[in-house]
């Protein structure tokens, strides 16, 4: 997988200069609070159609425009291909070639890309919405039936909440029949979807190990635990015990929406006990750990973005860092390349008010 140009217009702060990268390492330098971070951004948005920084995407739109534009020239398989992204204030669509995608969730999965950033390390503290987004753009990329049974579930879940607040007011039989037939929904879609997320997972534990001693010089037992707040055989039937808790909340209390994943050191929670620089190599691990899953799955390895992350590593994890993505076009923002271009031969860029220039 290769960006071979991106042009970025009225994102954030860019006017819209094309850029040419190079296949193997590009650097992108330049001082605090210029905009190098929103390179990556742009990129991760033309493989997710999500920012990694923000849920707003409004606030991604130059303030003197009404949408903003990613174009893209993409090598994937040995084909070239020109990819455009447009969003508007209420709508996004997503061009292959000039020819628009019906919905753009068919896109997801065309641009393969995996990114590290100083607020992964967070979320491991987080909440388990906060964990659960640190590997689900990965199986969104590698898996379209997940996106589309993520996309039902949320219907049938909302609709279900609309229906335990109506509850409260209308007790009617027509009602308590429909909320039957939501949670037979609800089950079938949510096992669905605890399913894929376990075999990601186990995928996952096959990789991260290995990479977390290399990255952390410890050898120590690194483990994800899929936590599910239910099983098969029992969701169904929580659902109707949850029943009266959950009318007086107006929310549904089981399934996939509420599952976390724990993060171990030889058998202990990461959260909580961890040290920094243990959660930094965690993290770092795991979206190593991604790329390689999405390479074993796809056949392709993923554009790799690292956002600010080397300057809190000494030379001996930088090393190992770009050792796992040799071969792998990456992005990596910091304040001097030069340490960077004298590991791995690499392109560097400048960022200077909204516009982007080779060194």
């Amino acid at each position: 997988m290769i960006i071979k140009s991106l042009k970025i217009v009225n994102f954030r702060r860019f006017i819209g200069k094309q850029v040419v990268f190079k296949k193997g390492l590009n650097v992108i330098v330049g001082s605090n609070a210029i905009g190098k971070t929103t390179v990556l951004e742009a990129i991760y948005y033309l493989g997710i159609t999500k920012s990694f920084k923000t849920s707003d995407e409004s606030a991604l739109i130059n303030n003197n425009s009404e949408e903003f534009a990613i174009f893209a020239n993409v090598e994937r398989d040995g084909l070239v291909n020109d990819i455009k992204i447009k969003r508007m204030k209420n709508a996004k669509i997503v061009f292959l070639n000039n020819n628009p995608y019906k919905k753009v969730s068919e896109y997801l999965g065309t641009v393969l890309v995996v990114c590290f950033s100083n607020n992964d390390c967070v979320k491991l503290n987080g909440s388990s919405k906060d964990r659960r987004s640190l590997f689900e753009p990965l199986i969104c990329q590698i898996s379209n039936f997940y996106v589309n049974e993520c996309n039902n579930y949320r219907k049938i879940l909302n609709s279900r909440n609309a229906l335990l607040k109506r509850l409260n007011f209308e007790k009617k039989e027509s009602n308590t029949k429909l909320l039957e037939v939501m949670n037979s929904q609800l089950v079938k879609s949510g096992n669905k979807i605890i399913n894929v997320r376990q075999k990601i997972v186990r995928k996952l534990n096959d990789e991260i190990n290995e990479i977390y001693n290399e990255i952390s010089g410890c050898n120590e037992k690194i483990e994800l635990e899929y936590c599910s707040n239910t099983t098969e055989e029992k969701f169904l039937n929580q659902l109707r015990l949850n029943y009266e808790e959950e009318l007086k909340r107006g929310h549904t209390e089981v399934g996939p929406h509420r599952d976390d994943i724990e993060f171990k050191i030889n058998g202990i929670r990461a959260k909580g006990f961890a040290s920094q620089g243990q959660k930094r190599s965690i993290a770092l691990s795991l979206k190593l750990a991604e790329a390689e899953v999405i390479n074993k799955i796809s056949g392709e390895y993923p554009v790799f973005l690292l956002d600010d992350v080397m300057s809190e590593l000494d030379p001996e994890r930088q090393n190992c860092v770009l050792n796992h993505i040799k071969g792998i076009q990456s992005f990596i923002t910091c304040c001097d390349p030069s340490q960077l271009l004298r590991l791995q031969k690499g392109k560097a860029f400048e960022m200077i008010e909204g516009s982007i220039n080779e060194i």
